[in-house]
Formats: C-alpha cells, sequence, structure tokens
C-alpha cells in the first residue's frame, strides 16, 4: 500500500510553498479641509497693471469696481479701453489708452512678492 501524504511533511521537490505576511495597515490619517481654497489658485491682490489687463469685477483705484470692459481702435495701431460701472441707474465710464498703467485689485498680472 502507497504512503499517503500528510499535512508537514516534506512535499514535492519543484513545489513553493505560499508564505503569510502580515501587512502593516496605513498610518491614520484626518481628513482635513483648507479654508483659503485652492493653493495654487490665483489670488486677488493689489497691483499695477496694462489697462488693456482690466476685466470685468476687478477694482481699479480712482474708478471702483469695473462691469465692463470695452476695448476699441482709437487709430493706427492705437487701441482705447473703456471700463463702465453701472450703479443706481447710473452709469459712469472711463477712457484709458491701452498702454496706461492702473492700480487694480486683480488676479490678472504676476504675484506681488
Amino acid at each position: 500500500m502507497p504512503e499517503q501524504p500528510t499535512i508537514g511533511r516534506t512535499l514535492p521537490q519543484n513545489t513553493s510553498v505560499p508564505r503569510v505576511q502580515r501587512k502593516m495597515p496605513a498610518p491614520f490619517t484626518r481628513p482635513s479641509i483648507t479654508i483659503g481654497g485652492d493653493p495654487a489658485a490665483p489670488k486677488r491682490a493689489w497691483r499695477r497693471i496694462l489697462a488693456c489687463n482690466v476685466e470685468p469685477g476687478d477694482t481699479v483705484a480712482g474708478f471702483g469696481r469695473v462691469d465692463h470692459v470695452d476695448d476699441t481702435i482709437a487709430g493706427v495701431g492705437q487701441w482705447n479701453t473703456m471700463l463702465r460701472r453701472d450703479e443706481d441707474d447710473q452709469v459712469t465710464s472711463t477712457v484709458y489708452s491701452a498702454t496706461d498703467v492702473v492700480f487694480a485689485f486683480t488676479t490678472t498680472g504676476p504675484r506681488p512678492a
């Protein structure tokens, strides 16, 4: 009668034995919320920018909050930028040359240091 294989004895040649390794769980991390929002998003700040780069929603010193920006051709190679705001059924507008520098509270332009 042939011998029956038993558990705990030798296995036939070229047979690999499965290994059980303990896997350590990942360390606990508490979920967090940043109040400042996305750190990569551009922040609004007072910057000196060209009048042609002003966008609706920006605030320009000496003018106020800009509702509309219209770029028009003033002549050959010349552009004018008209900033408008609508308040209390009144429209206020100011015309700048596109190369004029304005001081604006905006996300446009380089970040301040």
